[in-house]
């Protein structure tokens, strides 16, 4: 946008407007409250993440990251398959 030879309230002007349009855009598509529900309260102690996570039996993070690639490459493959049966 050229507003070198703009007066300063035509600049204010065009300034705002660009970024109405800008924040327009941003939240045209709607707001997360649309998808998640908003909380009334904090939630307490136990309430959220309280499944126990298993232990590592391994000893290092290669080891780990071993296992996981592993464990993704099942779950990919089992996914493409039922692809296939479909």
């Amino acid at each position: 946008m050229r507003t070198r030879t703009w007066s300063a309230t035509e600049k204010e002007v065009a300034i705002r407007d660009y970024y109405r349009k800008v924040e327009g855009k941003k939240y045209a598509a709607g707001s997360s409250e649309d998808v998640w529900r908003s909380r009334e309260r904090m939630v307490g102690e136990g309430e959220a993440f309280a499944v126990r996570a298993e232990a590592f039996p391994g000893d290092s993070d290669e080891e780990w990251n071993r296992i996981e690639q592993k464990r993704r490459e099942n779950v990919r493959r089992a996914a493409e398959s039922k692809v296939a049966a479909s």
